[in-house]
Formats: C-alpha cells, sequence, structure tokens
C-alpha cells in the first residue's frame, strides 16, 4: 500500500516517512484512498470492503474485492494482463491442435490448410499482438502490431495457402 501511495504521489525510493502525518499533505481528492487506508486497520477495511461493492471499494480504498480471487487484492498493471490475455486466448487453439489434429493428419496441404492449425496460427498473431504491447508499453506499437498481425490473420483463412487475394 505504502508504494503505492508512493506512485502515487510521485515520490522514490529517496521518501523517509510513511506515517499519516506524511500521507497527510496529499490533495485530498486525488490520494482519497492513500488516507484511508492509512487512517484504519486492515480489519477495519476488510470488515467495511465486505459490505460494499466492487466500484466502492476500489473508489474508497484503492483495492478489488472479488469472490473468484479473493487473495487478488489490486489488479497488476496493464501489460501484464495484455500478456496473460494473450496466452490464455491462444492456449485452447494451440493445445487442440497439437493435442488432436497435428500428429493425426497426414503431412503436406492436408495438414497446413487444416481448420485446426489456421486457428492455430492465427492465434499466435493474437497473442504477438498482445505481448507488442506487454514488452513495450506502447500503445502506438501496440496499434501498428495489431494492424499488421490483422492482416496475416485474414490471410490465414483466405482459401489457398500462399495464394495473394487478389
Amino acid at each position: 500500500v505504502i508504494e503505492r501511495a508512493r506512485e502515487a504521489m510521485e515520490v522514490g525510493d529517496s521518501c523517509a516517512g510513511t506515517d499519516t502525518s506524511f500521507f497527510a499533505s496529499s490533495d485530498e481528492a486525488s490520494f482519497s484512498w492513500t488516507q484511508n487506508m492509512m487512517e484504519y486497520d486492515p480489519a477495519t477495511i476488510a470488515q467495511e470492503m465486505s459490505s460494499m461493492s466492487f466500484y466502492e471499494s476500489y473508489e474508497k480504498f484503492g483495492c478489488i474485492r472479488s469472490t473468484m480471487f479473493p487473495s487478488l487484492h489490486a489488479l497488476p498493471p496493464l501489460p501484464v494482463l495484455a500478456a496473460t490475455a494473450g496466452f490464455i486466448l491462444h492456449t485452447p487453439f494451440s493445445f487442440m491442435y497439437h493435442w488432436k489434429y497435428a500428429h493425426r493428419l497426414p503431412p503436406g496441404l492436408a495438414r497446413i490448410e487444416h481448420w485446426s492449425r489456421r486457428f492455430d496460427n492465427a492465434f499466435i498473431h493474437v497473442i504477438s499482438t498482445c505481448v507488442s504491447y506487454a514488452t513495450s508499453g506502447s500503445w502506438k506499437y501496440f496499434l501498428a502490431c495489431a494492424m499488421v498481425n490483422a492482416d496475416c490473420i485474414y490471410r490465414h483463412f483466405l482459401p489457398k495457402v500462399g495464394v495473394s487475394d487478389k
């Protein structure tokens, strides 16, 4: 919590104080969750959060409350979520192709043109797009990669492999 407060207030490692008087000097409207976290003990926060909605608990304390992930109190950074989303989207198609079809289909064109391989390769482009944001943190680079990968995904589903759509 204290590290998050330091980041929010743009205070680095040189910060010596971590008590309530240090945080009391911050802008109350911008950092109300910081002051709330410093004023209450964890038991009080947990008790209050149990009766709040997801949005209320985030507004007041900067924490999330989820029944699916009870130990997840704050969301990871967006690049981490992007990488996770890419892996989650690609894995089912890759698993399906490699487990069910890759070793059963005859080598050559039949294997290359099979729908499962096309989906596996298409979702490799999806994961590449997500990882482009995860590794760079740049929305411009992400959008450029998304456009290139969208064209590649489109070409994976052309009727003939290796033939232009023109």
